[in-house]
This record gives structure tokens, C-alpha cells and sequence, in this order.
């Protein structure tokens, strides 16, 4: 015979590892609200005793009615009435404990999911670049944020009504025992299959959401894509709704039937548990009738007892019910608690400072804000954590300072990429990148960041006001109006911001404000160039196709500017407008990873170069 029970069993560890999650899980709620947490826990050990108190009562009162019917005699009436007052007042109590506990208890659940949240943003903070390039540490964020605040919310929660039930259960224990001691052991008895259906069902329930949280994030996607409003013009335009729909249900397709086969023998086995309760409670009714014929018991009594019983098996089946739950939900805390215990420096691709510093990502030199003997690149390969293709492959360059460069080179051709090391971003897979003669990893990094003023080719467009979309490139300044319209003029902002009915108060994107604007692409590409121009004191400025959207009215203002812009400052530009590479000082040119040319826009022209092959390509269709 098959030993059932050993389907349910868990390893010790394991065991002690979720009691570990539970405990930790209680530690943060604790902290989040320790006024709060102790007045909830106040509140349940009260709650608790109403139940049984409850039935004590109304047998009294049921047994002075009784009394009074049977002997046809008003003399216990004053009897009578005390307990139905005492009655009436346990009524009274019940209501203001449950509505002090619906205040605190939503009161702790918001202060839990606030903190959670500040807890994930916080770790994220500490990770580099890296880690969300990575399609596994986005699962594991993704299971984090499903165990984070309502999962805890939701251990607490049961935490508490589990101590709420064993206090309810002791006092009903005891109102059993006055019954027949047998009566407990058949409540237990009929219970039992409950408690190890629970266990596993819960068990199972959080293998199918960690192991599906792929194909849920895909199915996410594109029924989120139907609803966004930059992809509507697509969905039309191209007819992309009919794939979009088939792929999301392609994905739920590989959760469905699982869930199906979950649900089916989750009933099937429920229903035949069902029975054998209904079982356990027959026999003790019969048990208490057959007592009640006898007359050993009164009419309150069997109100007492059926009650209790009735009472102690729902709260008995609730608690193991809730005790798989929690253990269901510790399963996803652990998922959270992974999350915020993954230590920056393990991963993949992760900054590492050199070998003889006490920090791992860095060193503790402040670099100057004045560029002195420039960058250089020795020596310098890379590949993308995860992948073997090197992107950039034994690069050497010397840029001094003060000096306006271009790098060109087709798509793939690394030069982004190359932007992302010298900004560090990324480390080197090999070789050194050095700024004024020193290991650019023996810069302290947030200092380090700070002389790097950097618009991307994907730039943000953050649906918030015109002020902040600027001042986000130099935070310090977010509120100094004067400063944010100086780099939106350099940037060819100014004009059409003044246009704007709250000017740099206006909300942009429309996405959270009915009023907002809808800047069109040229617009964002200026508004995100001033971002980086807020960065006055930063001595090296990187521009990756910083006028790949203007019109050629705005393209030539802007360049206009640009002389402005590159005093005392290396200026870093990515670009495939010749127009825009030519006034650049020195050119680097990339293909497939590797530098193969430099000199300035006359030298490269004048040599059978790739620049020379690359500029007379678009010259052409302008003649």
C-alpha cells in the first residue's frame, strides 16, 4: 500500500527555510508599523474569544427561555434579561473591534505595500546596467514583485487570523471535552484529509505560477500592446491585431491547460474530503440528540454543543486552510526576499573594480571636472553578459581634451556600445579604458557619472512636465527654472515650451494629465538634448544621434549651438548624418567591432577609406 502521507512530506530544511521566509516576512511588517502590528495582534487575542462567548450566552438564554416556558413562570425573567443584555453588549463590542481592526489592518496593509515597493526600488538601485539586460533576473524581478506587498499583506493577515482561530479553537476545545472526549478525536479524524489536501494543492499552486511566469509576462505583453496608445496607429495602419491576439493566446495557451488540470483535481479531491467531514459531523449530532432525548443535556446545550462543534470543524478546516495559504504565500516571499538578498556584485556583467580596492564596483578618486590629458581606450574588447560575440574587439584610441569627436560606423558596428564602457555602464571584457592617465574603475562611479553629460539614441520620454523632462539631466538643478531655459534655448526648445499653455509647468506625453501635450518626435529629441545640456560643469558631453529626428531648419540651429556647447569640453558624437560628422575635430570609424580609421573629416576623405566610401554614398543622393 502507498504510504499517502508521504506524498506530502517536506524536507527539514525546507521546512525550516519557510519557517525562516515567515519569520522574516513578520520582522518587516513589524518594522513597517510596530504600533500598528501590535494593536492588530491586540485586537484578534479579543476577537478570538467572542465566538465561544457568543455561544455560552445565547445557551443561557435559550435555557432561561426554556425555563420560563416549561415552569409557565415569570420568575426568570431578571435572569433572562441579564444575559440577554450581556448579549446585546458582546454585539456592541464585536462591532467596535471589527471596525478598530478594518482601520488598522488597512492602515498596516497600505504602510506594508509602500515599503515593499521602496524595498525592490531601493535593490535596483544597487544594481548595475547589466542585470536588467538579462531575460532571468527580469523573471526573477517579476516573481519578486508578485511576492512583495500583497503577499505579505496577505501572510500577515493570515498569520494573525491563525492565532485569531487556535484561541477560538482552544475555547471550543474545552466546550467539546465538556461533551465527550471522543468528539474531539472525530473532529480531528474527519479533518485530517483537509489539512494534507490543503498542504499540497498549495504546494502546487506556487510550482505553477513561479514555473509560468514566462509565458504570463508574454501574454502580459501583447494584450498590453492592444491597450497602448503609441502602438494603435501600428495595430491599424498594419493590420497587427489578428498576430497579436494569436500570440497572447498562444502563451496563455501553455498555462491554461495546467490551470484546467489544477482546477479539475482540486475539485475532485475537495468534493470526496467534503465527505468525509459531513461524515464526522453526522455522527457527533446523532450523538448529541440521542443526549438530548435522554434529557442529560438541555435545549441550550445542544445549541451549545452543535455549535461549538460546527464552529471548531469550520474553524479547524479555516486554519489548515490557512496554513496552506501561508505556506503557498512564504513560497512567493521567497521569491522577494531572493531578490533583495542577490548581491549586485554576483552578476553577470556586474562592475568590478580593480583587484587591491576595499569597494567591489570601484575606487575612491574623485575625478576633476576639468578634463586634462583626455581618454584612452588600450587595448579594449567586450561582449554582452551571456553571449560570446565580441562587440568591440581590441580598440585603441586617444582622445585629449576640449576636443569635438565622431564616431560613424554602420549598425552593429559597436559604437553605442562603446559610449556604454566609457561611461561604464559596462566593464571590459578586456583591456583598460583610462581617464587623464588613470583606470577609469579607480573613480569613485557616482562621481565618476557626474562628469558625463550623455543623451542615448533611446531616450526617455517621461510623461511628466516640460521642467522635470529637462531637469532630469542635472537633478541638483531640477527647480532652477533659469538654468533649464538656458539649455533648452541651446537645445532649440525655448520657442515652442513659451508656446505651451503652462510653458515648463505643462504636462507632456498624455498619459496622466487630460491637458497635457503630445510633443511631436523632433520636439522630444530637443527636449531630451537640453536634458543633457543641464550638465554645464560636466567635461565630457556625448551625443548619440542627437538630430536624427530635426528637420534640416532645426538640425542647422542646433548645430549653430553646438560651438557653444563644446567649449572646454569633450564633445562625443554618434551620428550617420555626414553634415553632422564632418565639423567634428577627429573621426573614429567601427566596423564589425573593431576600430579601422581615425583623422579628421580632410584626411579620412583623402585616402581610400571606409569613411570616404560611407560619406560619398550619401553625398550622392543629394546631387
Amino acid at each position: 500500500m502507498v504510504d499517502v502521507t508521504s506524498l506530502f512530506k517536506i524536507p527539514k530544511q525546507k521546512t525550516n527555510a519557510k519557517f525562516s521566509l515567515l519569520i522574516r516576512a513578520l520582522v518587516f511588517v513589524w518594522k513597517t508599523s510596530k504600533f500598528s502590528t501590535a494593536l492588530m495582534l491586540i485586537i484578534k487575542v479579543i476577537s478570538a474569544l467572542f465566538p465561544a462567548a457568543n455561544l455560552f450566552v445565547v445557551k443561557n438564554v435559550i435555557d432561561g427561555i426554556t425555563s420560563i416556558v416549561i415552569n409557565n413562570s415569570s420568575g426568570g425573567l431578571r435572569n433572562l434579561s441579564t444575559w440577554i443584555a450581556l448579549l446585546i453588549g458582546l454585539w456592541v463590542l464585536q462591532h467596535i473591534i471589527s471596525t478598530l481592526q478594518t482601520i488598522t489592518s488597512s492602515w498596516l496593509n497600505l504602510c506594508v505595500e509602500q515599503n515593499s515597493q521602496i524595498a525592490i526600488m531601493r535593490k535596483c538601485s544597487k544594481f548595475d546596467v547589466a542585470f536588467f539586460e538579462n531575460p532571468t533576473n527580469l523573471n526573477m524581478l517579476q516573481n519578486a514583485y508578485i511576492g512583495s506587498s500583497g503577499t505579505i499583506n496577505q501572510v500577515m493577515t493570515i498569520f494573525f487570523s491563525i492565532i485569531e482561530i487556535n484561541i477560538t479553537l482552544i475555547s471550543f476545545v474545552a466546550i467539546i471535552f465538556r461533551l465527550h472526549w471522543g468528539a474531539f478525536l472525530i473532529i480531528i479524524a474527519a479533518t485530517l484529509p483537509r489539512i494534507l489536501s490543503n498542504r499540497y494543492f498549495a504546494k502546487k499552486r506556487w510550482e505553477i505560477t513561479t514555473g509560468l511566469v514566462e509565458p504570463r509576462r508574454m501574454s502580459s505583453y501583447y494584450s498590453g500592446l492592444v491597450i497602448q496608445r503609441n502602438v494603435a496607429k501600428e495595430i491599424r495602419l498594419f493590420g497587427l491585431f489578428k498576430h497579436f491576439f494569436d500570440r497572447f493566446v498562444f502563451f496563455i495557451n501553455q498555462f491554461r491547460q495546467i490551470e484546467k488540470n489544477y482546477i479539475r483535481k482540486q475539485g475532485v479531491i475537495n468534493f470526496l474530503v467534503n465527505l468525509i467531514t459531513i461524515a464526522g459531523s453526522s455522527i457527533i449530532w446523532v450523538y448529541v440528540i440521542h443526549r438530548a432525548i435522554n434529557g442529560t443535556i438541555s435545549i441550550g446545550d445542544i445549541v451549545l454543543y452543535t455549535g461549538a462543534v460546527s464552529s471548531f470543524q469550520g474553524g479547524l478546516t479555516a486554519m489548515f486552510s490557512f496554513f496552506g495559504q501561508i505556506f503557498q504565500n512564504v513560497l512567493f516571499l521567497g521569491n522577494f526576499f531572493s531578490l533583495l538578498d542577490l548581491n549586485p556584485e554576483k552578476i553577470e556583467g556586474a562592475l568590478k573594480g580593480p583587484a587591491d580596492l576595499i569597494s567591489y564596483r570601484s575606487g575612491n578618486v574623485k575625478p576633476s571636472t576639468v578634463l586634462e590629458k583626455g581618454i584612452e581606450f588600450r587595448n579594449v574588447s567586450f561582449k554582452y553578459p551571456q553571449t560570446n560575440k565580441l562587440v568591440l574587439k581590441n580598440v585603441n584610441f586617444s582622445l585629449p581634451p576640449k576636443e569635438s569627436v565622431a564616431i560613424v560606423g554602420e549598425n552593429g558596428a559597436g559604437k553605442t556600445t562603446l559610449i556604454k564602457l566609457l561611461a561604464r555602464l559596462y566593464d571590459p571584457t578586456e583591456g583598460q579604458i583610462l581617464i587623464d592617465d588613470k583606470d577609469i574603475r579607480e573613480y569613485d562611479l557616482e562621481s565618476l557619472h557626474r562628469i558625463f553629460s550623455v543623451i542615448f539614441q533611446d531616450y526617455i520620454c517621461y510623461p511628466l512636465t516640460v521642467r522635470e523632462n529637462i531637469g532630469f539631466g542635472n537633478i541638483e538643478k531640477i527647480d532652477d527654472i533659469s538654468a533649464i531655459q538656458k539649455a533648452s534655448k541651446k537645445a532649440g526648445a525655448h520657442e515652442f515650451i513659451e508656446r505651451y499653455p503652462n510653458k515648463y509647468e505643462t504636462y507632456i506625453g498624455r498619459i496622466f494629465q487630460k491637458s497635457s501635450i503630445d510633443p511631436s518626435i523632433g520636439e522630444w529629441q530637443k527636449l531630451c538634448l537640453a536634458r543633457a545640456l543641464m550638465k554645464e560643469e560636466a567635461p565630457i558631453l556625448i551625443l548619440d544621434e542627437p538630430t536624427a529626428a530635426l528637420d534640416v531648419y532645426s538640425e542647422y540651429e542646433v548645430y549653430k549651438s553646438f560651438s557653444k556647447m563644446m567649449v572646454d569640453r569633450l564633445t562625443i558624437i554618434i551620428s550617420h548624418r555626414f553634415s553632422t560628422v564632418r565639423a567634428a575635430h577627429h573621426i573614429l570609424v567601427l566596423h564589425e567591432g573593431r576600430l579601422i580609421e581615425e583623422g579628421s573629416h580632410e584626411e579620412l576623405m583623402e585616402q581610400d577609406t571606409l569613411y570616404k566610401e560611407m560619406y560619398s554614398i550619401q553625398a550622392d543622393r543629394y546631387k
